[in-house]
């Protein structure tokens, strides 16, 4: 990387756009973060968009703080805070660390001020990133008052350490995207951060859990309470929600166009599991969503509200146990409903049991409407082999992913 980066050096100053992976021992990194042109310019201080992965190795046992005062010194080495340019930055830390009180030196080595985006989740399973303490969120957010777009593991240290005033609001008028995986939801001090969170301009959010021993009802109901007028964009971790919590919550939320329930096996990856089946016995406990849910996203032929009205694109994996001809009905009613403001442009489905219809002929003119619709089954005894392969998703998302395209591409 130190001759390759050498090489390249006479075009640092066109640099707009980096993504770099580190990894190695400390005093290697470090010797990388010093390079410079003839100029005196680094990869790193011109860069319109930065997306920087760590993957820090010790050579001897690690102490109690050692990460922590790596990753600072590396940090502080880059000069990121010198960069008047910088407005897109992904930090992805590949080491189980917590960032705790000493962290908050991050709005010290970063240019806050100026940031519109910041990533600070980067990897898909996010046991192999970096949590930042629910303490010291506050305090990087109000650090960064131009973010569009913010994501981070949220983590909680068994001593609390608050450092900001934990009556401040925590005040992003111009947010519009959030991505928060926490351990669990109900943790009080999440209801204490959602109290504080003024965010009016959100409209996509991305939440998920790891814990299954918690109720989702808590901050699922206090997020309602502060975003239901708001949000278009729902993804949601459907690891360990009740029925009746999802029919609340989808009443509760009539300016949904776009509803994520993503595979409960995703959650489970905090335990290292890479490569999941999604249709593995290990979920069989996770509760199913039957025909219930789906008749009451269906219009009522007497005109009686349904709900997520405005629904268009619906991606739902795993707890799937509603029959075929209930979605199917569903389809053809959001289309010929008089009180249907809209129909689907986009359903895919990840069935947990076995084809029992094949709905694709009575869709056939939805589908030639323009629905996209896609259903995948596990193999069953009868003959028919579903898709069983989880389509993947890239370990990092792209840190310019544009939140405002609905839809999905597979």
């Amino acid at each position: 990387m130190k001759r390759l980066l050498s090489s390249l050096s006479p075009s640092f100053s066109r640099w707009k756009k980096l993504e770099i992976s580190l990894d190695g021992p400390q005093d290697e990194l470090l010797q990388i973060a010093k390079l410079k042109d003839e100029g005196g310019r680094t990869p790193f201080n011109g860069v319109e968009q930065l997306s920087l992965r760590v993957k820090l190795r010790h050579e001897h046992l690690v102490l109690p703080g050692d990460s922590q005062r790596k990753v600072q010194a590396l940090l502080s080495e880059l000069g990121l805070n010198c960069n008047v340019r910088l407005h897109k930055l992904g930090l992805y830390f590949q080491h189980s660390i917590t960032l705790h009180t000493e962290f908050l030196r991050l709005t010290q080595l970063i240019p806050c001020n100026q940031l519109e985006m910041l990533d600070l989740q980067g990897l898909y399973l996010p046991d192999e990133g970096c949590e930042i303490s629910i303490d010291i969120l506050p305090s990087i957010l109000q650090a960064c008052p131009k973010l569009v777009v913010f994501k981070a593991n949220v983590g909680f240290p068994h001593s609390p350490t608050m450092q900001s005033d934990p009556t401040s609001r925590i005040a992003l008028d111009g947010l519009k995207h959030a991505s928060l995986f926490f351990r669990n939801w109900k943790d009080d001090r999440i209801l204490d951060f959602i109290a504080r969170c003024d965010w009016p301009s959100l409209s996509s959010l991305y939440l998920r859990k790891h814990d299954p021993s918690h109720n989702s009802i808590y901050l699922l109901s206090a997020l309602v309470d502060r975003l239901s007028s708001m949000l278009t964009s729902l993804r949601l971790s459907s690891y360990s929600i009740s029925r009746q919590t999802l029919m609340d919550l989808v009443f509760a939320l009539p300016t949904l166009v776009q509803l994520h329930l993503e595979h409960p096996a995703l959650s489970l990856a905090y335990e290292g599991e890479e490569d999941f089946d999604p249709y593995d016995e290990c979920l069989a406990q996770e509760e199913a969503f039957d025909d219930t849910v789906i008749t009451h996203l269906t219009p009522k032929p007497d005109g009686t509200p349904h709900a997520l009205p405005l629904l268009q694109f619906l991606k739902w994996e795993r707890n799937t146990e509603f029959t075929d001809k209930a979605l199917a009905h569903l389809l053809q009613q959001r289309l010929a409903s008089p009180y249907s403001p809209v129909p689907m442009k986009q359903v895919h489905i990840v069935f947990g049991r076995a084809i029992q219809h094949d709905i694709l002929p009575i869709c056939s003119k939805l589908i030639d409407a323009g629905l996209d619709l896609r259903l995948k089954y596990p193999p069953s005894l009868d003959g028919f082999v579903g898709e069983s392969a989880y389509w993947k998703t890239e370990p990092i998302q792209p840190l310019d992913m544009d939140y405002r395209i609905l839809g999905w591409d597979q």
